[in-house]
Formats: C-alpha cells, structure tokens, sequence
C-alpha cells in the first residue's frame, strides 16, 4: 500500500509547543525536577521530610483562585527555594513571561547565575526546554515560548519594559521606594492568569517593612507553623513562641544547675540565678523549649519532631482565599537551634543596644521591631542618685574612666563617668571649663581617687570631644578648625595622643553606632600630605536610645548612677530631648530646649567605653589607674562653675589667625 506524503510537515519547534506536557503539580515537580544546589542536601531534590511546611505553600500555589502568596520569614525557613520552585513549576507546566525582582543589579547576577540556572540545568526536564542551549544571557533565561526577566529596584528600565504573567519578589524589604508596586504593575495583562510570590525577611519597623504591611494588609489568611508536643501523653497542638524557650538557671549557693519552677534552689534554698551569658549558652547548647501544656522540655530533635507533626493554622480560614500570607520565625527551622536564638536574645539584652534589639526581632521573630516610648522625665532621673557615692571619687569595681567634651562658643561642657565591666557606670564629675588650658589639665593632669584604696589613682583612659561648629569672630575661622588644629598639635607640646579624639553625629543611620575613620585637617584642600587625624562618626540615636531604654529607671539593665551632689542643671540637660517618631517611622530626637549640652557630653562619654570604639572597654584586663603613695586629701564636692559668658580665651599655637 503507497501512502501519500503529508500536505505538510511539523517543524521541531512546533512539534514542542503542541505536544501536550505532562501535568504536574508543583509539590510533585519539586520531587521529580526540582534539585537543591547549595547547603548540605545540594543535589537531592526537595526536602519535605525537612521543611514540612513547603507542601501548603506549593498546593495553595496551584489553586487557581489565589493570585499572591505573601511569605514573611527569617533565614533558614526555605522561602527562597519554595519560591524558585512554584516559579519553574509554572513555567515547566505552561510556559509564559515570568520576572524575578531583586533588590540590586549585582545580587540579581548572582541569584540568576548561581542559583537560578543552576537548578534549570540540574533538572532534564528544565534543561530540555531551554532556547538553544543558552541559560542565562544578560539577565535573562530564555526558554522555548517564554523568557525568565531578572529586575532589580533601582533600575526603571528593568522593572517596566515587559509585561508577564509570574513573579517572584526576593527580599522586597531592601528594595528602593515603590519598587514593589512598579513590578507588579508588569501582570496587568494577565489578568486572574496573574501570580506574584513575595518573600523576604522584615527590616525595619511596621512603617518601613513592606513584606510586614502586606502581610497584615493584604493578607486575607495568615498561616503558621503549629507544632505538636512530641511527648505521647501530651500531643499538644501550639504555635511556638519565644518566650517558651528557656534557658537553666544556676544556684549561687550549691552550684546546682537546673530548670526549677521556684526562686530558691531545691537542694540548698540558694537563689537560682537564670544564667545569662550567650557565648556559654550557645557553646553548651543550654536552651529549651518548654511545652506550654504539659512543660516537657524540648531539646532541638524534639522541636524537629514537633514541627513535622505539626499543621499550618490561620486563626480564620475563608473560602478561595485569593492573597494568602505566611509567617516564620526563626525557632521553627530545623537549620536554627534554640541555643542560637537565646543566645542572640542575651547578647541584645545584655548590650541594651537598639541595634542588636532590632536585629533580633527582624532576624528571629520574623517581624518589625516596635517604637517603644521613652521616658525622658527628670523624676525618673532623680532616682538614678546614689546618696553614698560622693563626687569626684571613683566607687568599686569601676574599670576605667571616660569623658565627653561639647565645645561651645564661650568654652566647654564636660562629663566624667566610670565604667565597670558590666556596662554599669557612675557620674564622677560634670561641669564647665573655659578656656583649651582646662581641657588640657582635665583629661591629661586630673587624676581622681578611689573610694576605699587609697594606693590607687584614676586618671581619663577615652575622651571624646565633639569637632563643633559656627564661626567665630575671626573671619574664616570655625570651632571645627580650632578643635581640630588642637588635636593635631597634642604630640608636639608632650601630650599622648591616644586620650581624646574627635567626634561627630552620624547625619544618617550607620550600621556600627561608633564608627571609626580618618578627618583631614582641611577636608577643602586636595593637597596630598596634609596632616589626618582621627575621627569617630557616632548614631546618637542609638546611643541616647540606649541611655533612657537600657541604662535610666528602676528596672535599668545598665544603670547609669549619680553622685550625691547632682543638681537640678544636671536634670534639666538630661531631660532637654525627646524620641519623636517621623510620618515615615524613622525615629528621631528632637530637642524641647537648647540647653542639652551635657546629655550630648554623656553620650560622648557613653561611645568612648562602646564596644564599637577599638580597644573596647571590657577587653582591658584589670583597672585603667596609677598607683600612687598614700596622702590624706580634703574630700572633695561636685559644684559646677557657672558658664561663662564673655569671649573665650584662644591661644595663638591653636588658631594661628588670632589676634
């Protein structure tokens, strides 16, 4: 029998795109073509035994009633490998335009080259589908009949020059401004087709986290993690809190370590003291989480069995929910020990650092940390006297004095404070001095004697002193260039040079609150060789937050004492700023009154002993003093001299225009 040729033939491409592909969803394509490519199951496809949270995520991508999927989550919950995953589950099944959105052109680069195509060509099924053997081609991965889009925020041209139907939002909390929404405006011809996976780790505060706002706004069904107690008897359902992971406490009597449910140690009525030091939490991995049912305590193979016998719950389900969000805290990942999470709690606690408090809600608790009020009233100040300690007179365990100096037109205020290893610390002296000659004698010649030794002799170990601003009289001639110039000759008239340094406030949040760096003497001269000096950038905000949250009132962590003698100018410049909280939830102090000069001169001092200013305090292994012979000496008082008003006395080797 003779067949006829056909009328026509397919040609290979479009053998491809008619040929009907298998149907899979996306929690069996992560089992069948989807392959880890880093961490320690790199090669294995999907772990569900490991993360069992991912199938809820994947199934409820598949509805075709949800359009956004809002995953906020710390490090180490595998939101990024869901989200690739659902992402080429899309495109293996139907393949149309899709986008992946990244804060910045260089992690773009890197996601695309080291994770994205890197799971395409570990899966043949992907591998077969990619356009010419290429795989990533100027930020782009090109398939048969549909292209993978990188963006990043910063760029308009990337974020709106194609219309698509999928995307993908990694760490959308980093992205600029608006970024979020010019990216999903690239869906509006899809339509109900449309689907967007956002996923990030919160930054910030509720006003400023986006991945925050659009899980409590957008959201109509928020899921968590719920764990089952692994204790038979118990099999108590529970969402996992932090403040169910505890740590044991130590008996100061016998010694007994344990997690007693009293005050008072079961063997010797010794007090049981929580113990509190991160480095031996985490080395000995102390922390447990207690079941809130039965108190059983979990260790972390527990949790992980909790947590895989567990559920995803949302406190309301509704009908064909179509924005569906989720929430992980850290505690919940089998990659994450409790130790580590108690560990960086103590750490931040125990700093009274805004910062590490702010790292700990964004990196464990997986969300924004909140605006807390703080009390700047004097009464509460009040309190912070300690009617035994005596001015000018260094108490016990002080390791070593710091001073800060707030230069004014007319002269200088100044703080003198001791600092004990704990982050504990005493008013020594405070006042005015006028002229460059009491500075001098202050930080270089002032020693200040201890309460009980009388061998022992406290001089200034850190100054620092503020590098000013304003012109004077003299016509070109600013307190910066005068502070500065003063600085730069300490070594040449005798004077150590590793006592003051120049300080200034951060114009902007930095990631250190004391940062250090290097200021030429005249920053408008290009002229190479010019003489540096050393300068530290300080947030004040931090330092001042840590001040009125950490270290004042009857709970303080840190506190902040004040010598008998302490008088209402003292309270008053304290007092003389308040925490605001800007339209845009950045948080600011705001002077009520122009006379806070020694709460600028108590955060100077306040940075000298931070453990971001190099040496740090605590790493000095026994006091900063001088031994000395015994003298009897008059008891000295704290009277503050009054601020002196006239013009102030500049000597010719500082500012060489004087007249």
């Amino acid at each position: 029998m003779t067949y006829l040729p056909p009328p026509f033939e397919l040609r290979e491409g479009e053998k491809q795109v008619l040929v009907v592909r298998e149907w899979l969803s996306t929690y069996d394509f992560s089992r069948k073509h989807f392959f880890l490519v880093t961490g320690p199951f790199k090669g294995q496809n999907f772990r569900h035994d490991i993360i069992p949270w991912a199938k809820h995520i994947m199934d409820m991508w598949d509805r075709p009633e949800v359009r956004e999927i809002i995953i906020c989550g710390t490090s180490q919950v595998a939101k990024t490998s869901i989200a690739y995953d659902c992402l080429l589950a899309n495109q293996y099944r139907s393949p149309a335009p899709a986008g992946l959105g990244m804060p910045d052109r260089e992690n773009l680069k890197r996601v695309m080259d080291e994770k994205i195509a890197k799971h395409i060509l570990a899966s043949s099924g992907l591998r077969r589908m990619l356009s010419d053997g290429e795989t990533v081609n100027k930020g782009q991965v090109r398939f048969k009949g549909s292209t993978i889009y990188g963006m990043y925020s910063h760029s308009e041209a990337s974020m709106s020059s194609v219309t698509m139907r999928d995307l993908g939002l990694d760490e959308e909390d980093a992205y600029a401004p608006y970024a979020v929404q010019t990216m999903m405006e690239r869906q509006i011809s899809y339509g109900d087709e449309a689907k967007t996976m956002r996923y990030s780790k919160p930054r910030g505060n509720e006003k400023t986290s986006s991945i925050w706002r659009g899980l409590k706004h957008d959201a109509q069904v928020i899921y968590q993690v719920r764990a089952r107690c692994p204790i038979e008897l118990c099999g108590h359902m529970q969402i996992m809190t932090d403040k169910n992971i505890v740590v044991p406490r130590l008996c100061n009597g016998c010694g007994w370590q344990g997690f007693p449910d009293s005050e008072t140690c079961p063997h010797c009525d010794g007090k049981m003291e929580t113990i509190s030091d991160p480095q031996r939490i985490l080395v000995q991995d102390l922390a447990r989480y207690r079941c809130e049912k039965c108190g059983a305590l979990w260790n972390d193979h527990m949790r992980d069995l909790a947590v895989r016998g567990g559920d995803m719950y949302a406190e309301r389900e509704i009908e064909r929910p179509t924005k569906v969000g989720y929430h992980f805290p850290s505690w919940v990942s089998p990659f994450v020990k409790l130790s580590k999470v108690m560990s960086d709690w103590f750490k931040a606690y125990n700093s009274g650092d805004p910062k590490l408090l702010r790292k700990y809600d964004n990196d464990h608790k997986a969300m924004p940390y909140k605006v807390q009020a703080v009390q700047t009233d004097a009464d509460v100040l009040r309190k912070m006297v300690r009617p035994e300690c005596e001015p000018m007179v260094v108490p016990e365990g002080v390791l070593a004095l710091t001073c800060g100096i707030d230069m004014q037109m007319a002269g200088f205020w100044f703080t003198v404070r001791g600092w004990l290893r704990t982050r504990e610390s005493f008013l020594i002296q405070y006042g005015w001095l006028d002229t460059w000659e009491d500075v001098e004698e202050l930080l270089f010649n002032t020693t200040y004697p201890h309460v009980s030794r009388t061998n022992v002799r406290y001089p200034i170990w850190r100054a620092g002193i503020d590098i000013g601003g304003g012109e004077t009289e003299v016509e070109g001639w600013s307190k910066t260039d005068e502070v500065k110039n003063w600085l730069v000759t300490l070594p040449s008239r005798g004077f150590p040079d590793n006592v003051v340094t120049g300080i200034k406030g951060a114009s902007r949040t930095q990631q250190l609150t004391v940062r250090a760096s290097r200021m030429q003497l005249n920053p408008l001269d290009a002229a190479a060789g010019q003489d540096k000096i050393g300068l530290y950038t300080l947030d004040t905000n931090d330092l001042k937050d840590t001040i009125f949250s950490a270290r004042i009132g009857e709970n303080a962590r840190q506190p902040m004492w004040l010598h008998k003698d302490t008088d209402e100018r003292y309270f008053t410049q304290l007092t003389a700023e308040e925490r605001v909280e800007k339209e845009n939830g950045t948080v600011v102090w705001r002077a009520k009154s122009a006379n806070n000069h020694l709460l600028d001169c108590e955060v100077y001092a306040a940075a000298c002993a931070h453990a971001d200013w190099m040496p740090a305090l605590v790493t000095l292994d026994q006091p900063h003093w001088n031994v000395t012979t015994p003298k009897a000496e008059a008891p000295a008082q704290q009277i503050p001299t009054k601020a002196f008003n006239g013009r102030m006395k500049r000597l010719g080797r500082i500012n060489p225009n004087a007249r």
